[in-house]
């Protein structure tokens, strides 16, 4: 059995360092000179400072580094590079759909079959694009969430550069503003998917009433996906919404968590606003400014410690933390603990090449870092 276990790692071995050598990257930005501005913000902030892109990854005829040469075919350079490219940024505006030759770029790149990335840039909108691309491939410069789902998509080819989400984050904020300072393009605000409204404390007073089984009322504000996502940042809410679908009742259960509510006749609650978490000035628990320092959550999210006890006492029994997402009370068990453990799992190299291998065989594609290190602890039993 050792000598067995000795050979699986030498093949594990020698699988991670196939799939080093085979990870490539080159991309083909098709855009329209009147765009120049905006292509030389989104290239230096988010695919070289933010993606870790270098000069040789990317082809575009507006960037110093990675246009033709002097004297070089236009089209044929054109043609080759989009023939060689892993993928192509169709940076889409008005002046783009009124380019014959952006629109020749676009069409050569479907009938290479290319992988497409198609990037709004404002003011062009979902309606405005037509027959061109389905709703739910468009992806909008200006918005944080598209950006952050787009290093998702491209983590084939970006894995192993290790990007940090606040580093990121800190290179979208600088696009952002960029965007913001030219002249006559009105970059949109991004719309609230969800309805985060003022809260209605009356739901805790059902805690209060006798013969209540409060498990049970608990776990009816176990988080869903949809609650995750409004809450937390698109890099973490798919994996925060794993966890506790599978360790909320634990967590629930355990006596650090809930005690005995019956024996209380009042409740108060204290509140936290994202800027307060910034900012360190709340009474919440310690661990919930890890959740803004990692950028993790949104910053339209407030947060809630309810405090149960007895009138005319202080002490009593602490249950946090709470947000109010879609008209109803969601509680979110110690929050901060799994964003560090997301982000630690992220950076493990045995994690991230066991990952790569199962990615390039085709195995557990449905698979999210938790699985897999829920995989590794079953390995090392």
């Amino acid at each position: 059995m050792l000598l067995q276990g000795k050979n699986v790692a030498i093949v594990l071995e020698c699988s991670v360092i196939i799939c080093y050598s085979i990870i490539k990257m080159k991309v083909f930005i098709s855009f329209s000179n009147k765009d120049n501005h905006i292509l030389q913000s989104f290239v230096d902030h988010y695919l070289k400072l933010g993606l870790q892109l270098k000069n040789s990854e990317i082809s575009c005829t507006g960037i110093e580094d990675s246009k033709p040469e002097t004297g070089d075919d236009f089209k044929f350079w054109i043609k080759k590079e989009i023939e060689e490219s892993d993928l192509i940024f169709l940076l889409i505006s008005r002046n783009y759909k009124n380019s014959e030759v952006c629109l020749n770029e676009m069409g050569a790149a479907w009938i290479l079959n290319k992988k497409v990335i198609p990037l709004l840039l404002p003011p062009i909108d979902y309606p405005h694009v037509g027959f061109l691309h389905q709703y739910n491939q468009l992806l909008k410069i200006e918005s944080r969430d598209d950006l952050f789902k787009l290093w998702d998509d491209l983590k084939e080819w970006v894995d192993d550069r290790y990007i940090s989400p606040s580093h990121l984050n800190n290179q979208i904020d600088k696009l952002h503003k960029e965007l913001n300072s030219i002249p006559n393009i009105p970059v949109v605000k991004e719309n609230q998917e969800y309805n985060i409204s003022p809260p209605d404390f009356s739901y805790f007073n059902q805690f209060l009433l006798n013969n209540i089984d409060h498990r049970s009322l608990l776990l009816q504000a176990q988080p869903t996906l949809a609650d995750c996502k409004a809450v937390f940042d698109m890099t973490f809410f798919k994996d925060v919404y794993d966890y506790y679908s599978m360790e909320f009742k634990s967590l629930l259960y355990s006596d650090k968590v809930i005690n005995d509510l019956s024996v209380y006749d009042t409740y108060d609650m204290i509140s936290a606003s994202y800027d307060d978490l910034v900012n360190n000035k709340h009474n919440l628990p310690g661990g919930m400014n890890a959740l803004t320092k990692n950028f993790a959550i949104k910053s339209n999210a407030c947060f809630y410690s309810i405090r149960f006890r007895r009138k005319q006492h202080e002490s009593g029994t602490i249950i946090s933390v709470w947000t109010f997402i879609n008209n109803r009370w969601v509680l979110f068990i110690r929050p901060w603990i799994i964003v560090e453990f997301l982000i630690k799992a992220k950076y493990d190299k045995e994690i991230n090449q066991i990952v790569k291998i199962f990615k390039r065989m085709g195995i557990f594609r449905k698979l999210g870092t938790l699985e897999i290190q829920y995989l590794m602890n079953r390995l090392n039993e």
